[in-house]
């Protein structure tokens, strides 16, 4: 009993954050279509509609999610919401537009002229940003896989390697 109780609570955690997972990729996907899909990263994050994007469930919910979620979802679900937590810090900095156009600018002139001395060019806003998109339909994939499995499938999941967490006594 208790064992489907387990798989009940994670199946109804995983989909929450799915929930909030797709919410954010339409809210990147709709201010990337208005600013008409050729944009640097600054003013996609930049937009004010950037700070619609969404951590609460994953806030809400981290803590038991860990003690329940396969150890290979909770991996995706940190790989997606780590970038995400960063990048909402980040757009609060003052002068976060120009300090990342800089930053680019920096960069673009570093790759030109790899003999010439050129501060700053690491750009913290578009490492997030790559990594938030590189974990974005991975992790809705996996969580999607888990879900479609049976209810039942929770009794193997040690065979396939996706065995939820323990805990240590």
């Amino acid at each position: 009993m208790e064992v489907w109780r387990n798989d009940r609570e994670r199946r109804g955690l995983l989909r929450l954050l799915l929930s909030e997972i797709e919410h954010n990729y339409e809210v990147m996907r709709t201010i990337s279509e208005r600013l008409r899909n050729e944009f640097p990263v600054e003013d996609l994050i930049g937009h004010p509609d950037f700070l619609t994007l969404k951590m609460r469930t994953w806030i809400d919910v981290r803590g038991r999610t860990a003690a329940l979620v396969p150890a290979q979802i909770l991996g995706e679900l940190e790989s997606y919401y780590s970038p995400l937590e960063v990048l909402l810090t980040l757009v609060g900095f003052a002068g976060m537009v120009s300090n990342s156009f800089d930053r680019t600018l920096r960069a673009q002139i570093q790759e030109m002229k790899p003999d010439w001395t050129v501060v700053a060019t690491r750009n913290p806003y578009q490492e997030q940003f790559d990594k938030l998109n590189a974990a974005q339909e991975r992790t809705s994939q996996k969580i999607e896989a888990y879900l479609a499995r049976p209810w039942w499938g929770s009794l193997f999941l040690g065979l396939d390697g996706l065995a939820p967490r323990r805990e240590r006594a």
